[in-house]
């Protein structure tokens, strides 16, 4: 029992453990921490809300230049591609090879002569061969000179590889460049190694072609590479160092990604020196969306209107604001800071879903006003009948329709008649002037003619609109208008 709660409690410990200073963080802060290699050591990326925003070096300390942030994840790109496993590798197999190729260097040499006389040409081989008993005798064979000097070129080629890769992985650069070029290296290589492997000077009787009236010439007198033994290890390095290369690319993009984790930090640096002033004007930001909301809803005209749907919404927000400005109070700043910036957003929304009826409510009493004044415009003209009474009877229900509760989504049909009401009292009172204007006509008065010593061209008489009737007009013109007539 004691063993089981020895575990637990070292469990909680390991959970509660953050290698994240106290300095950078914050109560009730929701982070992760990320482990990267760096080679035998490891740091820490600091992501907050999903996005890498600090590095924590070796030393426990909070890594915030450029160049250091740069040279760690450098480092860790070379870590996780395998860069130095294939290092160690490929440095063991070219000892490998080395050592064997110089081996049957040496024997082959001896035999052919080229250990005492360079072969560059026919001239150079031919004397180096009858330096030797053996190749003496062969030396006038058919491609025998040409083979020696194959090989020899062939052998120079595997050693000079051999030995740029082995200054290559010394230089430790960890880059693509570098693991590009040893696959370059290891490609001539192999090439070589097949070469010689083909060479008439290793060929027997027991290779291909060699048989009696074979198709190539087989002379054996140099020793074999082995190449078929070591060219699956040969391969299976080549291959890793493929895989190297594909991961060593990434590299190209470490340097934007530093740049972006120093812009992080520097933010996250700045957000804490100034967090309580943020916390207040968040505090403050959704205070004024809340007293908005709390004038259109508290509004004479809004308790008419039967908006249960954002008065539930408003309610709940309200709570919402009152948690996040205790969280707040707490001390939990960055949680409290983006749960109110996020509060105020759904706020105004509210605000906007509140103020749309009651936009279209005031918009309905400013036409219910017009018509009532439109009405009372008419009976002053004396004007009677069937259409009047039928107007005032559609105008009381639309007075009634507003007076008591009414539905937000009752609003547009309601604002719908009322538009169609104005138009009907608008003609109406538009006929009711014209007919007056028809019943009082307006009597123009010829002008005289004035006679003067020359004598002046007729004035015609001019027809002159009474003020009525040019009002009749225009309201007939509006009214055309409106209607799209």
């Amino acid at each position: 029992m004691k063993i089981l709660n020895l575990i637990a409690i070292l469990a909680l410990a390991s959970v509660a453990f953050s290698y994240l200073p106290a300095q950078y963080s914050e109560k009730g802060l929701n982070y992760t921490e990320q482990r990267i290699s760096i080679g035998e050591d490891y740091t820490y990326i600091i992501q907050i809300r999903g996005e890498e925003t600090l590095i924590i070096g070796t030393d426990g300390k909070l890594v915030d230049t450029p160049d250091e942030i740069y040279q760690i994840l450098r480092l860790n790109v070379r870590a996780v591609s395998g860069y130095d496993t294939a290092s160690v590798q490929t440095i063991k197999l070219i000892e490998k090879l080395e050592d064997r190729r110089s081996r049957v260097e040496s024997e082959c040499y001896r035999l052919t002569g080229m250990d005492k006389y360079e072969c560059n040409d026919r001239e150079s081989c031919v004397l180096a061969a009858f330096s030797t008993p053996i190749a003496s005798m062969a030396v006038n064979a058919d491609g025998f000179w040409e083979s020696m000097l194959k090989y020899k070129n062939d052998n120079n080629q595997i050693r000079t590889n051999l030995e740029e890769i082995d200054y290559v992985l010394g230089l430790n650069d960890s880059s693509r460049q570098t693991s590009d070029k040893i696959i370059q290296l290891m490609n001539t290589v192999a090439n070589a190694e097949e070469n010689i492997e083909d060479n008439s000077l290793v060929l027997t009787i027991y290779d291909d072609g060699c048989q009696y009236d074979g198709y190539r010439d087989c002379f054996n007198y140099c020793p074999k590479l082995n190449w078929t033994e070591d060219k699956p290890y040969f391969d299976s390095n080549k291959s890793n160092w493929n895989l190297v290369s594909a991961k060593l690319a990434t590299i190209l993009e470490q340097d934007s990604r530093a740049a972006q984790i120093y812009k992080k930090t520097e933010e996250w640096k700045y957000y804490l020196e100034n967090r309580a002033d943020r916390l207040s004007r968040a505090k403050n930001s959704a205070s004024n969306v809340d007293a908005q909301i709390n004038q259109v809803l508290s509004s004479k005209e809004y308790r008419i209107i039967n908006a249960s749907q954002i008065s539930v919404q408003y309610a709940k927000w309200s709570i919402e604001v009152s948690d996040a400005r205790k969280l707040g109070d707490d001390g939990q700043f960055y949680n409290a800071i983006n749960t109110l910036n996020k509060l105020e957003e759904d706020g105004k929304e509210i605000l906007a879903q509140a103020k749309e009826p009651l936009e279209k409510f005031e918009q309905i009493k400013d036409k219910t006003k017009n018509i009532r004044l439109t009405l009372d415009r008419i009976k002053k003209t004396n004007q009677t009948g069937a259409t009047l009474i039928e107007l005032e009877t559609k105008y009381s229900q639309l007075n009634e329709s507003i007076s008591t509760s009414v539905q937000p989504q009752e609003l547009e049909s309601i604002l719908s008649s009322a538009n169609e009401l104005e138009g009907e009292t608008l003609v109406l009172y538009a006929k009711s002037q014209l007919d007056i204007s028809i019943e009082q006509p307006v009597q123009n008065e010829t002008p005289k003619l004035v006679q003067n010593q020359t004598q002046k061209p007729v004035e015609q008489p001019v027809e002159k609109k009474s003020e009525l009737q040019t009002l009749v007009e225009q309201i007939l013109a509006a009214i055309k208008s409106f209607f799209g007539i």
